[in-house]
């Protein structure tokens, strides 16, 4: 059957009114069939049908048809597979489902309706029944989504399973109660609250749609490379629509002031080789911040960020409580739904940027970008994105000001359906076989169950829905409470979160000597505990967070071992380690040096890889560069160290 079938007939569409005239004209006025047929343009098959049920449905003596004027209607319904009340059943099951970001594909909705259809005795196509087939037909789901107009085929945007769960109830009451303690606390007027979140703008635009040719494959547009360099914006602004201007950090070493020609007024720079921002950029922002917040412990403001490790230092929190800058962060990877910025100021910068670069390119052809020419076309898009409306709707639709902890209804948080489960309770399962199925930990519920485990009508005496035939994917309970939980919305400012952070980042930072002239280094100045793989002695490593470990990984498929030393950051709840890695940068064979790499390179690792626990590190020397160098005092030799 074609998909847009071309009408060739006139077959029903004839108006029940009509029909009805028609068929009262034949069965109580005594006018011909024929006659009538022709005066009405009606076939005579089809009147003669309705002047038969409006005979029969006379009553004695009368003269009125008692039909209603749905009754002269055309029946279609005598092939349908599902009712209305089915249909809409199942299209609110389709719609949940993409709520949870477990959304049904093409393949699973006809699996999922034929399922529906042959466990509930329905009648269905002779294709349906077909040996081995185990899917509707393409034209019953063309047809259910004309008639379900709530539903349309879409292409879904990746999300990540943390951004995914972690929007939850409970992790935005939690931000939403401090709000309401730092607003209750200091009454922070709307011009005194301020968001700062980075972006990033690259010298690869996106382009945007242009006029073309209809039926061409491809339609091409002039980028200045395949892959684009990065510079990062720090943007800011208040819940009354203003904005503090904003900072770039270039990819280079040394910033110099040519770098920000264009660029916003009032705009400050920064250089970092990554082009990314690091502790130390942002407290130089937040310097910046403070000249154009004019805020002191006197007229303090509230700031709302992100957990990024870079907002989280012993030095930005100081300076932030000493000059009356109240540091709120946001739960972890929930700034898609919380952070004005990302809401409704970041996107449309966006597509003014990418607009910006288009008109950029066409008007200096055969040139490409730099990093310096992106100032200027951000502060054309900047202009046109960072607009009070913009600004104003972000804070509002956050729920942030005016404060409304309800802004977010039930269904808002069904993404996090699938990990909103219990504790699992403690129980003997010695000698049982329950054992494996309490050690699963993580798991979904299958996304299609067999045949052999759906019950059939007869074997229920009952109804299936699509919940019965195909439940909503579920983790598994989890086996323990986490001891180590990562980020968290907090009050930095406040001093017991302060004290935390201090005695974290001085149990996870390197150990710091207390000479800075070169140390002569002593052989295993502690025992080294080592994983022994004999019968006759065999002792597990237990690592805690802040050891120092030696972690081993397999080099090729012939099973060459390759050793990495690491820093052990956290312990989750399958006794894995996260784990941040030092680089070897002396290739001394007994003792080499080790360096924490700029870019942090972070691995969960299994226990059982953790060949030994290694003595704390000593710094190799007291300039700059050596400080950061560390050795640690055993024979590494019989290790292929990396």
């Amino acid at each position: 059957m074609p998909r847009k079938r071309a009408r060739k007939t006139t077959m029903g569409l004839i108006d029940p009114e009509v029909m009805k005239q028609a068929a009262e004209d034949v069965a109580y006025k005594g006018k011909s069939m024929r006659a009538t047929a022709s005066t009405y343009n009606i076939p005579k098959s089809t009147l003669l049908r309705y002047v038969r049920k409006c005979k029969i449905s006379r009553e004695e003596g009368s003269s009125t048809c008692m039909l209603n004027i749905k009754d002269f209607e055309p029946n279609y319904a005598v092939r349908r597979i599902f009712t209305d009340c089915e249909e809409e059943e199942l299209e609110e099951y389709l719609i949940e489902a993409s709520r949870h970001h477990y959304g049904l594909a093409r393949k699973d909705v006809l699996e999922l309706a034929w399922q529906f259809a042959v466990r509930n005795g329905k009648r269905v196509p002779a294709s349906w029944v077909k040996e081995g087939n185990t899917r509707a037909g393409p034209d019953w789901l063309r047809g259910f989504l004309t008639r379900r107009t709530k539903l349309t085929l879409r292409q879904p945007e990746s999300t990540s399973l943390s951004r995914a769960t972690s929007f939850n109830r409970k992790n935005v009451d939690d931000f939403f109660e401090n709000l309401e303690t730092v607003m209750k606390r200091h009454t922070f007027p709307a011009e005194r609250i301020f968001n700062v979140d980075e972006t990033g703008l690259t010298t690869v635009q996106k382009p945007c749609r242009v006029i073309a040719e209809k039926g061409r494959k491809q339609v091409g547009q002039v980028t200045s490379a395949e892959r684009g360099t990065l510079v990062t914006m720090i943007g800011c602004i208040n819940a009354i629509g203003n904005s503090v201007p904003p900072a770039f950090i270039f990819p280079r070493v040394n910033f110099k002031s040519h770098m920000m020609i264009g660029a916003p007024t009032g705009s400050v720079g920064f250089a970092y080789k990554t082009g990314w921002v690091n502790s130390t950029i942002f407290l130089g922002w937040l310097k910046h911040f403070l000249t154009h917040s004019n805020c002191s412990k006197s007229n303090p403001v509230l700031l709302l960020m992100d957990n990024h490790n870079s907002h989280i230092s012993i030095e930005s929190v100081e300076f932030s409580k000493q000059n009356g800058i109240v540091l709120l962060t946001l739960p972890p990877h929930c700034s898609q739904k919380l952070q004005p910025l990302d809401k409704t100021v970041y996107g449309p910068l966006k597509a003014y940027y990418n607009t910006g670069v288009d008109s950029w390119l066409g008007a200096h052809p055969g040139q490409t970008i730099s990093i310096y020419d992106i100032p200027g076309i951000a502060s054309l898009a900047y202009g046109k994105a960072f607009t009070p409306a913009n600004i104003v709707s972000g804070f509002l639709s956050c729920g942030i000001f005016p404060l409304n902890k309800n802004v977010f209804k039930d269904e808002d948080f069904l993404c996090s359906y699938v990990t909103d489960r219990p504790e699992t309770f403690q129980q003997d399962f010695s000698g049982s076989d329950d054992v494996a199925q309490a050690d699963k930990g993580f798991e979904l519920s299958p996304a299609s169950p067999s045949d052999a485990d759906l019950p059939t009508t007869s074997a229920q005496g009952g109804y299936l829905s699509p919940k019965d035939l195909r439940p909503f994917k579920k983790a598994g309970p989890r086996k323990k409470k986490r001891s180590n939980r990562g980020a968290k919305t907090r009050i930095l400012t406040d001093t017991p979160e302060k004290d935390a952070i201090i005695a974290k980042l001085s149990k996870t930072g390197p150990h710091q000597c207390a000479s800075n002239r070169r140390l002569s280094i002593e052989y295993l100045p502690t025992p080294l505990i080592e994983n022994s793989s004999s019968d006759d002695e065999e002792e597990a490593v237990n690592p805690s967070v802040g050891d120092y470990v030696l972690v081993k990984f397999k080099a090729n498929r012939l099973g060459d071992e390759v050793y990495y030393v690491g820093k052990v950051i956290d312990i989750d709840d399958d006794n894995d380690l996260d784990v941040t890695f030092m680089q070897k940068i002396l290739s001394k064979v007994t003792r080499p040096a080790f360096v924490f790499p700029d870019d942090e390179d972070l691995a969960s690792v299994a226990v059982g890889d953790v060949v030994c626990i290694l003595p704390i590190p000593s710094q190799v020397g007291g300039t700059a560069r050596a400080s950061k160098h560390y050795r640690f005092g055993i024979d590494m030799s019989k290790w292929n160290v990396q």
